[in-house]
């Protein structure tokens, strides 16, 4: 149906007592008065024509359903007759050829037909051809001529269609109406003729704005599209697949053709970005990325309303506000937090929807009076846990009144007494704030601490906070304000304190640690917290708190040990550690080799996170390795605990788990079934081999999942260009064969038959790492050594299938 011939939009009310009317005649089997009700429905309604077609087509199917059919008949050619006079002639053509099926020998239905077929397809010059040919005003029998018409209307000059044998899209030039046949030009067939009744079995109608058309006849369209709006690209594409499509489809139409292959993925980051702004636009996640074409915006706003109502803690309600902002601002946010770190004038923190109002008010009645308990010391776990929970509710209340003290809506909400004000000290804060997941609502409670103690105050308790385990990412921002008050003195004493002792307090060292990395706080540097020294300390604590994790027994200590350890490794691994090039530059050859041996023995790495710090100490100074170690740099002899891979690496690795957990493992039960009964299992063959089988598959299906949980996703497009590493793809020269070789260098999941594609772990891609063009590798391979020279190095070309 064509926009034209749409029924007018309104209420559903006048619909649903139209129908009810309906329901009441058809009840009492007054059928003169349905037919007239069903007339009334057509030529008045005030709905939409799926509704109609819905309440016409329940009382065709209430009339058959009680054998009067020639009723039925009747109700669809007076409906018929009524869509006729508003214009509507496919729907008027449709009901028509159902009353024709009721009723096939009716001949009066014959001329109706013929003149909705005119009205239907006017403008086209071969109808009265068609009609004539189909025998559908002379014929015997009228299921016949109306396929027979169908046939014929199916297609008209100037069509496009597509050919499901591979022909690609085509064009309908011409209609030969003596002979039935269509006369089309396909992109691989052109000039081609095929047979009116076989049309429809093999081709299929394609709109002029299809995406298959447009790249068949208006292709550098599309590549401007491409290039200037991709979101409108994207639309094309997926109302052309039914409105909805998955991301690999669309690519086997884009790639290659208006998007060149190469730059695939980088096109796609770009327009999946655009498209996630466009309301009308819902992207899924990987694997299965599924782009839909939404008939209406999404209300977010009042779907999180709902998911707060539903959720049940607490917790669970500040969760899902915190998300909602993360969603809507995060730029925002992080530019505003920096903003208000460095005191600079901004933006509020928190935008003021009528959602966030309508949550935070519904959160403040929920907490009534500010919680007393928060002053409690004591309790059960749980307890704590939930005077926690109530905390970084009051804290956000809180955040929510000082980012907006004019909203009204706000400010009601938020009428709680500040943050900390019921905690008695500064030690006890920090107890609570531990068990606070959100660094927003940890830096809303310090921020309280100086308006309930004054600046002196807040000075003295927040130095005290900053020694406080887990609290590292407050550190930062906190030293920022204490040095805005004056406090450098107590800090440079606070700093002195944790580079004596950096066991005594790990998560602050490491807080500090990743400042200093970042070149921050240098002014209150005391003796001893230099660039070099502090990236050595790090090093050394974290191989300290490895080798306690490694001897502790308590689980509780495990965990804080555990806690601890990550945040020294995000610190030290950021950047994939490339601070460890400022060391080499900055630090004596002596510390270039203190580190590399701490790197090399250090028992709070895994071997492939060894492996990523040792490179930019070998690449500035090759010599590193032989001055330590004779092995070659990165070798893996042990299982490594942590497994490199790309997305798609890791999507296959995935893909083989679910085949072997839905497929293969419940195949396998249904065989010990069926060997099962087939009598003595003693001497049953198929019993046992398929026990051996079963064996085998759940160990498979444990050490795949077991694998899955050390990946590490590296992106090749983010690969160092300069050194051979892991995402690149190097050209070289074998000296012994005197001859060129090309290798990619991947994870050992993204390894495949008959390509050129080697995982680091080989040994071949461990004797190149870290080398640059002009330098020759070593490699002990299983035939014997190999001399290689490295002659050329490019990011790995990656087919992302998304």
């Amino acid at each position: 149906m064509t926009p034209s011939e749409t029924l007018p939009e309104c209420e559903i009310a006048p619909l649903a007592s139209a129908r009810e009317g309906l329901r009441t005649a058809l009840r009492k089997r007054d059928l003169d008065r349905v037919a007239q009700l069903v007339a009334e429905l057509v030529s008045e309604a005030d709905a939409e024509t799926g509704e109609v077609i819905g309440a016409v087509d329940e009382v065709v199917t209430r009339l058959v359903g009680i054998s009067e059919r020639r009723r039925a008949a009747e109700v669809l050619a007076v409906a018929a007759d009524e869509a006729g006079r508003r214009g509507l002639a496919r729907r008027s053509l449709a009901w028509l050829k159902e009353a024709a099926r009721l009723t096939p020998g009716e001949a009066d239905l014959r001329e109706e037909l013929a003149q909705a077929y005119r009205a239907a397809f006017d403008g086209r010059a071969d109808i009265e051809s068609f009609i004539d040919a189909s025998g559908l005003l002379t014929g015997s029998r009228i299921g016949a001529a109306i396929e027979r018409m169908e046939d014929a209307v199916f297609l008209g000059e100037g069509d496009f269609v597509v050919h499901s044998g591979g022909w690609g899209v085509g064009k309908v030039t011409g209609v030969d109406e003596e002979r039935e046949r269509f006369q089309i030009d396909f992109e691989k067939k052109p000039g081609h003729e095929i047979a009116q009744t076989m049309a429809k079995k093999a081709l299929k109608k394609l709109v002029p704005d299809h995406i298959d058309v447009l790249i068949w006849i208006d292709l550098e369209r599309l590549k401007s599209l491409a290039a200037d709006d991709p979101v409108e690209l994207l639309r094309i594409a997926v109302r052309s697949l039914g409105g909805e499509a998955q991301l690999k489809v669309i690519r086997t139409r884009l790639s290659g053709t208006v998007v060149p292959s190469g730059d695939w993925t980088k096109w796609w980051g770009k327009a999946r970005k655009l498209a996630g702004k466009d309301p009308l636009f819902e992207i899924g996640g990987a694997p299965r990325t599924i782009l839909t074409l939404l008939e209406q915006p999404r209300d977010e706003d009042a779907e999180v309303v709902e998911k707060f109502e539903k959720a049940y803690t607490i917790e669970h309600k500040v969760a899902t506000i915190r998300t909602y902002l993360r969603a809507r601002l995060p730029k925002k946010e992080r530019g505003v937090r920096k903003q208000q770190q460095e005191g600079a004038e901004g933006p509020a923190s928190i935008d003021a929807t009528e959602a966030l109002v309508e949550m935070l008010a519904k959160l403040a009645t929920e907490l009534g009076e500010p919680p007393e308990d928060l002053a409690d010391p004591g309790g059960t776990v749980r307890k704590i846990e939930k005077r926690a929970n109530r905390l970084e509710a009051v804290a956000l209340l809180y955040e929510a009144r000082r980012t907006h003290p004019d909203s009204e809506g706000l400010t009601e909400a938020a009428q709680l007494f500040p943050v900390a004000r019921e905690i008695p000290c500064a030690a006890a804060l920090a107890e609570r704030l531990r068990l606070i997941d959100d660094t927003g609502a940890r830096l809303t409670a310090v921020r309280a601490l100086e308006e309930r103690a004054g600046e002196e105050g807040f000075a003295e308790e927040a130095l005290e906070v900053l020694h406080a385990p887990a609290l590292w990412d407050i550190f930062e921002p906190t030293t920022e304000r204490l040095l805005e008050l004056g406090q450098s003195d107590g800090l440079k004493t606070l700093i002195n304190g944790l580079v004596l002792a950096p066991g005594d307090y790990p998560d602050p060292f490491a807080a500090l640690a990743r400042t200093r990395i970042q070149g921050k706080f240098e002014d209150i540097s005391p003796e001893g917290a230099d660039f070099v020294s502090i990236v050595l300390k790090a090093l050394g604590l974290l191989d300290q708190l490895g080798a306690e994790w490694q001897m502790a027994v308590d689980q509780d200590r495990k965990v804080e040990l555990r806690a601890s350890m990550d945040h020294l490794r995000g610190t030290l691994l950021e950047k994939r550690g490339r601070h460890l090039e400022t060391l080499a530059e900055k630090g004596t050859a002596e510390d270039v080799d203190r580190a590399f041996r701490v790197i090399r023995r250090n028992c709070g790495l895994t071997e492939n996170q060894k492996y990523i710090l040792e490179r930019p100490l070998i690449k500035l100074d090759p010599d590193v390795v032989k001055r330590n170690d004779r092995a070659v740099a990165g070798t893996m002899d042990t299982e490594p605990d942590v497994i490199l891979t790309t997305e798609r690496g890791l999507q296959k690795r995935q893909r083989d788990l679910q085949h072997l957990l839905e497929v293969d493992i419940p195949e396998n039960s249904r065989d010990i079934g069926r060997a099962a009964r087939m009598g003595d299992l003693s001497e049953n063959a198929e019993w046992s081999a398929a026990i051996e089988r079963q064996q085998f598959l759940t160990k498979k299906a444990a050490e795949l999942e077991t694998e899955l949980k050390k990946i590490e996703i590296i992106d090749p497009t983010e690969a160092d260009t300069n050194v051979v590493a892991f995402g690149t793809r190097v050209r070289l020269r074998n000296i012994q064969a005197d001859r060129e070789e090309e290798y990619v260098i991947l994870g050992p999941w993204d390894v495949e038959d008959g390509t050129n594609i080697i995982s680091y772990l080989a040994p071949l891609a461990r004797a190149l790492t870290g080398k640059t063009p002009g330098t020759i590798a070593e490699a002990a391979l299983p035939d014997g050594k190999a001399r290689y020279e490295v002659l050329e190095i490019d990011k790995a070309p990656i087919d992302d299938d998304d």
